[in-house]
């Protein structure tokens, strides 16, 4: 048993400014934003203890009435060493740019940036009195898209680019020539699709495709010194999914509206250790997957 006391305070602020005009013939809508994000977590923990051995069989023992609130407190102040007290804090700085251009009435070009800039100011242990795990990183992420209405507000296609980042804190190595400073995880995403919006609203189909890399993924390797080998952290891992997704929303008949969706996965760590290299990652979750599917009626009237 043991009991635990955690908190987390966010706070976030931001300011955008937006605007809409024209140079030449062009239109613009353009977003510029500024955004700040602190996180701030305080942890009051005891550790693990244990408490006593029941039955698993036997529902009846006797026992499983001794274990309340007043004695596990019991239990719990007969230990002096191993409680968890500190504060973790974190702020995240950051500004963005956004405009999507009108170069005719039926291609549209959309471009923007955002820039991050992460604080980590580490883990305060109340109990030791010492800070430890600061560091801070920069990412920057583009993204561009095109939209080319072949009939107009009824046919599109589109492609695009995006990035995503996440930060990755630095890691303490076993030898002091290994670096443990890491970089952000960079995924980059190519998409391609189709958009229909016809028979007056009736029928609403999206069919795309996307091909998407994340780099800079941790691995674990082994390092040999003076005939001992350390195990520690390297950042060459890549991770590749390919696949598509298709969305379908129609309304044959007034009060019927059905909604279909089904997406295909093929995930694969492309660079990794031997073992895993060419195999799904747990984190790609199902190969096929129905994004969707139900179809409903509705009345209305008195």
């Amino acid at each position: 048993m043991y009991t635990q006391n955690s908190t987390t305070e966010a706070t976030g602020i931001q300011q955008n400014f937006i605007g809409d005009f024209k140079i030449g013939s062009m239109r613009n809508r353009v977003v510029f934003g500024l955004d700040f994000l602190s996180l701030v977590s305080r942890a009051d923990n005891s550790p693990y203890n244990r408490f006593d051995s029941v039955s698993s069989v036997n529902v009846n023992d006797p026992r499983y009435y001794e274990l309340n609130r007043e004695a596990a407190d019991a239990s719990l102040g007969k230990l002096s060493t191993g409680f968890t007290r500190n504060k973790q804090t974190q702020y995240t700085y950051s500004a963005y740019v956004s405009d999507v251009l009108n170069i005719t009435d039926k291609f549209l070009a959309m471009a923007s940036v955002r820039v991050d800039y992460f604080d980590s100011k580490g883990t305060l242990d109340f109990i030791a009195n010492k800070r430890s795990g600061d560091y801070t990183q920069l990412a920057v992420s583009p993204k561009f898209g095109l939209v080319y209405q072949v009939v107009k507000d009824k046919v599109s296609v589109f492609a695009n680019y995006m990035n995503g980042f996440k930060n990755v804190a630095p890691v303490t190595q076993p030898l002091p020539e290994l670096n443990g400073d890491f970089n952000p995880q960079q995924a980059n995403q190519y998409e391609g699709g189709v958009k229909l919006n016809v028979l007056k609203n009736r029928l609403n189909f999206t069919l795309s495709y996307y091909d998407l890399k994340v780099n800079n993924l941790s691995l674990p390797a082994t390092y040999v010194k003076e005939g001992v080998t350390y195990n520690y952290n390297v950042q060459e891992g890549t991770q590749r999914s390919r696949g598509i997704e298709a969305d379908l929303n129609t309304s044959p008949v007034d009060g019927l509206n059905i909604v279909f969706g089904y997406g295909y996965n093929n995930s694969k760590l492309v660079k990794a250790n031997a073992f895993t290299v060419g195999r799904r990652p747990v984190s790609a979750g199902p190969e096929h997957w129905p994004t969707s599917g139900r179809a409903t009626l509705s009345k209305t009237g008195c």
